[in-house]
């Protein structure tokens, strides 16, 4: 039977390095307490209404930010917290003012308030913990309607090993396996002969690369063959012939050429014989009866659970069981 590749494959995640732990420290709320947080202003006018967020609404405003580390979720909740507007007053009061494309607003809502309040820039900084760098990139991603994309790092290498791992995908399914004898309907993985591992795949599939780049490590081979592909390797059969297992090992340590053919020749004509006594004993005569029979069980009677009846049994039931070996 080929192999095919799984349906259902385990996304092939990277293990977190000492960097990505360091991001994910990074985003998360290092002031839960609020003991280092100071109100920057004392707005509360129409424009700003700062003072009327109290500190047990920072609190609950954070704990829906930092419930997550991820960046882009956190994202995700500050864009909702911003409003962006047209510019209102072209004519700037500074000397040298700075082009600007659009206006901001930042809101807050109190814990047990439908209404959000208008904060200021310093005020909404100093609240949620977050620099202004991250509003001002915030705010332009908003304006552009660009979507919230995390562009730090990323997978840069895997990209270039792609063909070599359809190739690695190719060599395991077109290895030829077998279905397990036993729930054929529930499982659908497939079983190697017992001599190969994944060790000597690795080496079948670099010996039969042309190409010298096409050679991939026994790392990847291994990921390759346990994420991809649902495949086992079947136990050792335990009836071989000794005459067969015999030869074999001689053959292997055998150096003399000669003897070795000799061996080999042995070997060939054994199996000979056994393929020809097979065949034999397959041929039926018309006018001859062929039954099984076996001996399936036996029964003590009477079935009890005492203890003294159980030892006391005098009777016991034999199953021998008969078929027609040409019955179907």
């Amino acid at each position: 039977m080929q192999i095919s590749e799984a349906e259902k494959s385990p996304e092939n995640l990277k293990q977190a390095t000492e960097k990505g732990k360091k991001i994910v420290r990074k985003f998360n709320d290092r002031d839960s307490l609020l003991k280092k947080f100071k109100r920057p202003c004392n707005h509360d006018g129409n424009s700003f209404r700062c003072n009327r967020i109290k500190r047990s609404d920072i609190k609950f405003i954070k704990n829906q930010l930092y419930a997550t580390s991820n960046k882009l979720e956190q994202n995700t909740i500050l864009s909702y917290m911003i409003t962006i507007g047209p510019i209102e007053r072209k004519r700037s009061v500074k000397p040298n003012p700075r082009a600007r494309n659009f206006s901001t607003m930042f809101h807050m809502k109190p814990e047990h308030s439908k209404r959000r309040n208008r904060v200021c820039l310093k005020f909404f900084r100093a609240a949620l913990g977050i620099t202004k760098d991250r509003v001002n990139r915030l705010c332009k991603k908003i304006e552009a309607c660009v979507s919230l994309k995390d562009r730090r790092g990323g997978d840069k290498v895997s990209y270039k090993s792609h063909d070599k791992k359809q190739k690695i995908i190719e060599f395991i399914g077109n290895l030829k396996g077998r279905e397990s004898h036993y729930n054929r309907l529930k499982s659908k993985r497939i079983y190697l002969a017992p001599e190969l591992s994944i060790a000597k795949l690795h080496k079948m599939y670099n010996s039969q690369c042309n190409n010298p780049t096409d050679h991939c490590s026994l790392t990847m081979f291994k990921v390759i063959f346990r994420t991809k592909f649902n495949i086992g390797f079947s136990s050792p059969a335990s009836d071989f012939c000794a005459f067969c297992t015999r030869m074999r090992h001689k053959i292997k340590i055998e150096k003399d050429a000669n003897k070795k053919n000799d061996l080999m020749i042995q070997l060939r004509i054994h199996q000979k014989r056994a393929n020809a006594f097979y065949k034999l004993t397959k041929q039926t005569p018309l006018e001859s009866l062929s039954f099984c029979f076996d001996m399936q069980q036996v029964q003590p009677l009477p079935k009890t659970p005492i203890n003294d009846a159980f030892y006391a049994q005098q009777i016991s039931f034999y199953i021998f069981f008969c078929v027609d070996m040409k019955a179907k």
